[in-house]
């Protein structure tokens, strides 16, 4: 197993796929959304480490759910906010342009 979150997510969904194919699952558009009862569209994953635990959400409801929190874009974002600010320049606590 690797550390890459694409190759995480690209399982998960892969591995959805496949349970729908086989008859273990059943296809999302025959169920109900989770979220706001109408007709689902998609398995909706909230981690991706968890490649089966999903739920039938509508297209609407899946988008305000945002991405999955170890996708690739969450991941990338938390790396964003762990780093140190910026530096500004000596004598300058504003970060103003001076003319």
């Amino acid at each position: 197993m690797t550390d890459n979150p694409y190759y995480a997510q690209s399982r998960a969904q892969r591995l959805v796929r496949e349970a729908v194919k086989n008859g273990s699952m059943p296809e999302a558009a025959t169920l109900l959304c989770t979220d706001c009862g109408n007709w689902a569209k998609v398995y909706d994953h909230r981690k991706y480490s968890e490649p089966l635990n999903v739920e039938p959400v509508c297209v609407s409801c899946n988008c305000k759910r945002g991405p999955a929190e170890d996708s690739p874009v969450m991941l990338s974002f938390r790396r964003k906010l762990q780093q140190p600010p910026a530096r500004l320049p000596a004598g300058d606590s504003t970060g103003a342009v001076q003319d």
